[in-house]
């Protein structure tokens, strides 16, 4: 996935746009085509169907590995951080639910994601969506892309209040970590289901696990 847009607390929409935005890059202002040629600018998003496929196919590789860290010999907290950090640059790169969506369908069509054990397409595009719901709530935007909306608004209604209670003790209380039981009731409130609770832990390690990424608190020594 070769975008990069920087992290800070700029403003959602950007000038380029990514693969949910069909508007495509604005035109150069006058001050900007007469700056040099040397000056350096975050690269756009890929803009074609098969990089968004083979950007999206090692998401699905990288969630693939949260589900199975024996099989790909690799640790869990090692596979949770590499599948968020491939999450938030999709993120940055403009992509939405619905792009993710598309490219899993178009992959297991071709085949190509045959070679992962299990995998659940919906599923993994949930997960990805819970990174994207705390970039969104968190109070130091990430800059983005797009100028559209990452998730659904039925998805990001599902996932705001458990999201917005890690968020909260994350920022305003230094927590580290939340108790499980309630976010279990707060999921089970708002999507009216039960979840287990190895679930919910593991939907609460990508949430604090993209905070820590892009908002380090905590030393890691």
């Amino acid at each position: 996935m070769p975008c990069r847009a920087a992290a800070g607390s700029g403003a959602d929409g950007e000038s380029a746009a990514g693969p949910g935005d069909p508007a495509g890059p604005t035109s150069p202002s006058p001050s900007s085509s007469s700056s040099s040629p040397s000056a350096s600018s975050p690269s756009g998003p890929p803009t074609s169907p098969s990089s968004y496929d083979e950007a999206v196919l090692e998401l699905a590789r990288s969630y693939d590995r949260v589900q199975n860290p024996a099989l790909s010999n690799v640790r869990y907290s090692i596979a949770v951080t590499d599948f968020t950090e491939r999450a938030v640059l999709a993120y940055e790169c403009g992509y939405t639910e619905a792009d993710v969506a598309a490219a899993l369908g178009r992959l297991a069509a071709a085949g190509r994601l045959a070679g992962l054990q299990g995998f659940d397409a919906a599923e993994c595009v949930s997960l990805v969506a819970v990174v994207w719901v705390t970039l969104a709530l968190s109070p130091m935007s990430v800059k983005r892309w797009a100028t559209v909306a990452a998730v659904s608004e039925p998805t990001l209604a599902s996932w705001r209040g458990f999201v917005a209670m890690i968020v909260n003790g994350y920022f305003e209380r230094r927590m580290a970590w939340y108790p499980l039981d309630r976010l279990q009731l707060e999921l089970a409130a708002v999507q009216g289901r039960s979840m287990p609770q190895e679930v919910v832990a593991e939907h609460a390690r990508i949430v604090f696990t993209t905070l820590e990424q892009v908002y380090p608190q905590f030393a890691t020594d």
